[in-house]
């Protein structure tokens, strides 16, 4: 359907899974403010991940490996 659309979504058993949502309504102009500055800033709060899995990585295989 043209009003639907799927988000994945964390499940009680800590998996993300594909969950459909259908359309009901338009966002009004403050909830779609509200919901931008909210992506907005966990895209912040995300972008220092990387790093970290860099170090779990090094730590865990050993420059040696990650060398190659």
């Amino acid at each position: 359907m043209s009003n639907e659309t799927y988000f994945l979504m964390p499940c009680p058993d800590a998996m993300l899974r594909p969950i459909r949502m259908r359309s009901l309504r338009r966002l009004t102009r403050d909830e779609f403010r509200l919901s931008s500055i909210t992506a907005a800033r966990l895209a912040e709060q995300l972008s220092d991940t990387g790093k970290v899995l860099e170090e779990i990585h090094l730590e865990i295989l050993g420059p040696e490996i990650l060398g190659e």
